[in-house]
């Protein structure tokens, strides 16, 4: 390792070869010293030890061991100490982490999970009617409806808008609604 850098030499640090390593470490070394800080759902604030985040960690990577030899994780929500346990047990167990950004359309995620191979998904209560419902008794996440996965939150150009009450519903053409391409 190069010890000169621009504006001195580098701190003494050990060598580790993981993340689950650095908190192995940190948990041994200090384990009462606080690793989070965070608000419940009334706002007040709880804090985590490096100890307490370690026995999660491990508790959480045995049982995703338990379920499959091999993990693949999918993970989804609010940042916190919950995501980051998911996303360390994961790692601990010798699996692979799939994180997809929360503020995707579910069908973009359902995109993700199925192309991954996902064996398992974590989410925050909000997802749960998204999820639970289609993945019930499931191997692994379905595929998408269609093959074109969406690039945006809006359904397909050629899906028809609802009409309004009272007035009928605009057909379609025969051709449909999409746009015409070129035969050339």
């Amino acid at each position: 390792m190069n010890d000169r850098v621009p504006g001195g030499p580098l701190l003494d640090a050990p060598d580790l070869e993981s993340l689950p390593g650095v908190l192995a470490s940190r948990a041994g070394s200090i384990p009462d010293h606080v690793l989070f800080r965070e608000p419940d759902a009334s706002g007040v604030y709880s804090s985590v030890t490096y100890g307490e985040f370690r026995t999660r960690v491990d508790r959480l990577a045995r049982a995703m061991l338990d379920l499959r030899e091999k993990p693949v994780v999918g993970v989804t929500g609010n940042n916190g100490s919950p995501w980051c346990a998911v996303y360390m047990a994961a790692i601990r167990s010798g699996g692979v982490v799939v994180p997809i950004d929360r503020e995707l359309p579910v069908q973009e995620m359902l995109t993700i999970l199925h192309y991954s191979g996902a064996n398992m998904v974590f989410f925050d209560a909000r997802f749960a009617d998204d999820f639970v419902e289609r993945f019930a008794g499931r191997e692994r996440p379905a595929p998408p409806r269609s093959r074109r996965a969406w690039t945006s939150g809006r359904p397909p150009r050629s899906a028809t808008p609802p009409a309004p009450p009272g007035r009928p519903r605009a057909s379609s053409s025969p051709r449909g609604t999409c746009s015409r391409t070129s035969s050339r």
